[in-house]
């Protein structure tokens, strides 16, 4: 009876927070940002404030998450970020939340976001206001460029969407060619999470049988140009990208 009880409070604690998230999306992007906007006359100091308070809301909302019952997270090697400044910050992606959790960690975050999300109404005053559309490769590499030469830490999911549980992770090559063209090193963070939880073949209100538990690891940095000795040009983006996919399947897939 304790576990039927448990599991529904839960479903009720998941929507309760999908409606929180949806209107403090909402209020930081119209009002907050608003008044940065009117109080603040730089672009740069308008979007590095503008990120920290994404930075502070959705920490918040971590934490709002944990306190309600629906979720729980440790973390492993988090001081490793106060060290980065102009770093590609890559994980993989097991569940919905992760992009949220892992910006929740670093103050000043730019981050590549699909289409889809430019045009989600909840959703698209924050990105519009601070991150990077993904488009073309060159207009995007410059994007990127410009974000870590600001200071700003780029956060990339390399697999391009939610992984498949019980399938091999399969890396997009943006994040190779990102590191190549800005010379920036790359931080690792690895996403554990058991059980299932907001994956992608799952709907929000499928909530598993217990607690879902997140574990954050942030791992050393990792220069690309050290892994690309004697690699042709041409060899470059695919030699990396089969290395970090090697690297997350041996770290997190066989864990």
């Amino acid at each position: 009876m304790f576990k039927i009880v448990h599991t529904f409070w839960r479903l009720i604690a998941t929507a309760i927070a999908y409606t929180l998230f949806g209107l403090g999306a909402l209020t930081m992007g119209i009002l907050l940002f608003g008044l940065i906007r009117l109080f603040t006359r730089d672009p740069l100091k308008v979007k590095q404030r503008i990120q920290y308070t994404i930075h502070k809301g959705f920490a918040f909302f971590i934490r709002f998450m944990t306190l309600l019952g629906i979720m729980s997270i440790e973390y492993q090697g988090i001081e490793k970020l106060k060290q980065d400044k102009g770093v590609i910050v890559i994980a993989n992606h097991p569940s919905l939340i992760d992009v949220v959790i892992i910006i929740g960690l670093i103050p000043y975050a730019d981050c590549i976001v699909k289409q889809a999300l430019w045009n989600n109404f909840f959703i698209k005053w924050i990105v519009k206001a601070a991150y990077i559309p993904n488009r073309r490769a060159e207009g995007l590499i410059d994007d990127c460029k410009s974000a870590m030469n600001d200071g700003g830490n780029l956060v990339i999911f390399p697999e391009g969407t939610r992984s498949e549980v019980g399938k091999p992770l399969k890396f997009q090559r943006g994040v190779a060619n990102i590191a190549i063209h800005t010379n920036a090193d790359i931080r690792p963070i690895q996403v554990h999470c058991k059980p299932e939880f907001l994956s992608k073949r799952l709907k929000w209100y499928q909530i598993p049988p217990k607690k879902a538990h997140f574990m954050i690891k942030v791992d050393d940095r990792i220069s690309p140009a050290s892994h690309l000795e004697d690699v042709k040009p041409s060899m470059a983006s695919r030699k990396l990208t089969q290395y970090l996919e090697a690297y997350y399947q041996e770290r997190v897939i066989n864990d």
